[in-house]
């Protein structure tokens, strides 16, 4: 819940406090009237419903501040805006890490124009719940696993570099030259691109409800209580496109 609710809970609060002193202040307990219980009682089904209805009001914004627009290559929330979608990943798990990052602040994002992003569908998330993975771990993962890519990539071609070298007239050493530059530049972008992918967060969903629509199809959405069904739905609007 954001601090503006708490504030206004706690006003709610004083002012009935002050409110219940000015009663006994004034000489108004004194008076035997039947009125004042009724009174009493209208005040505070009062502060019970404007509870109810901040509460209420704040999961509505939280459910549309959860909503993500997804088109072919790009995706679109209203407190983290455009969003380029990772080829090398699923959908799922690109929105998965939208949902996890969301601050449920009062920012919101314009949405983008027709010719910058056209959205197939859309995913409204009713509840969300994840787990992520050890940061540090990871990273120490994916980085002993560029390092043996590296090395298995280097231990292959430095054979038959050598051999080329050897036997190679002076007039064919440029081309051992680029040989050499070129299984360089390969391991480099290799390590590099196994680098990249340890710094993109794991984001595990363990509890994710809610309704996928395809646009212009807002009267059939497709409802999902798991994350495995929510990947099930998704698949079938992959194929279908």
């Amino acid at each position: 819940m954001k601090k503006s609710n708490v504030v206004v809970f706690a006003l709610l609060v004083l002012l009935s406090a002050f409110l219940l002193w000015l009663w006994y202040y004034l000489g108004f307990n004194r008076v035997d009237n039947p009125f004042d219980l009724v009174l009493s009682i209208i005040w505070w089904v009062v502060i019970a419903l404007s509870i109810v209805v901040i509460v209420r009001l704040e999961q509505v914004r939280r459910r549309r501040i959860r909503t993500v627009y997804v088109g072919d290559r790009s995706a679109f929330n209203s407190e983290k805006g455009l969003l380029l979608l990772d080829a090398a990943f699923p959908v799922q798990d690109s929105v998965a890490a939208v949902l996890d990052d969301l601050k449920y602040n009062f920012t919101r994002e314009d949405f983008p124009e027709p010719d910058d992003f056209q959205p197939r569908y859309f995913i409204r998330t009713d509840k969300f719940e994840a787990e992520k993975k050890d940061d540090e771990a990871n990273g120490a993962s994916a980085a002993d696993e560029a390092a043996e890519v590296a090395a298995d990539l280097t231990a292959a071609i430095q054979p038959a570099t050598d051999a080329s070298v050897a036997v190679a007239s002076e007039a064919a050493q440029p081309v051992a030259n680029v040989s050499v530059a070129a299984a360089d530049t390969a391991v480099a972008e290799t390590a590099a691109t196994t680098a990249i992918v340890a710094d993109i967060p794991q984001v595990y969903p363990t509890t994710w409800k809610g309704e996928v629509v395809v646009v212009g199809d807002d009267d059939d959405p497709r409802t999902f209580d798991t994350p495995e069904e929510l990947a099930t739905i998704l698949a079938s609007l992959t194929k279908a496109a």
